[in-house]
């Protein structure tokens, strides 16, 4: 058939779509959750008993084996944490994603409660470290205050280091204050304790038998 003068040739057959957005009907989401839930909830089951099993053994602790900041802060880290296990569970095994307002409020909440866990955990690793300067620091004191009593308890060892005391002043180690006081220092504060300080001032002490 030969086409009018003047006419518009038609265009040639296409079998692409037509240029633009393709209407979206939800058929590409899933409609399952992420993985079967009699798998994950009896996970999360079980991972939840442990971790409150945990917190009554926390709670039931006394207080010289676990203090109680690092109680406070533990306690409230494990109840976070199986909040966290819970919702987790709720999300991989029943949730699917195709609930596009639940699925994205489950996984922003549990995204959250991971970052204050993590906050928590920081917390926690402060304390242990306070709590360990604090024990080096009463270990010190306690060890400080067995050499005094010592000292006082036995009256040969404080006039023993009463004479050293005098010796070393003799010798110009120690200032003249100090003499005849007995040395309440422990022995990493005393410098004047090496073998050349106890060396004796006269040379010809060293060579008596």
């Amino acid at each position: 058939m030969t086409p009018r003068a003047g006419a518009t040739p038609a265009p040639p057959p296409s079998f692409l779509p037509a240029p633009g957005p393709l209407p979206y009907d939800g058929s590409t989401v899933s409609e399952t959750p992420i993985a079967p839930a009699w798998i994950v909830l009896p996970l999360s089951g079980i991972t939840c008993v442990i971790m409150a099993g945990y917190l009554l053994a926390l709670r039931e602790a006394p207080d010289d084996i676990v203090p109680p900041s690092r109680k406070r802060i533990r306690s409230v880290s494990g109840t976070v944490s199986i909040f966290t296990v819970a919702l987790s569970g709720f999300g991989f095994g029943y949730v699917p994603p195709s609930d596009a307002r639940t699925f994205v409020l489950v996984w922003v909440t549990v995204t959250a409660l991971l970052a204050l866990v993590l906050v928590l955990a920081g917390i926690d690793l402060f304390d242990s470290w306070r709590l360990a300067r604090r024990a080096r620091v009463k270990r010190r004191a306690v060890i400080a205050h067995a050499a005094r009593s010592l000292l006082v308890d036995r009256p040969d060892l404080r006039e023993a280091d009463a004479r050293r005391s005098a010796e070393r002043t003799a010798a110009g180690i120690e200032p003249p204050g100090q003499a005849g006081k007995p040395d309440l220092r422990l022995a990493g504060d005393q410098p004047s304790r090496t073998p050349e300080a106890r060396r004796p001032s006269d040379p010809s002490e060293g060579e008596r038998p």
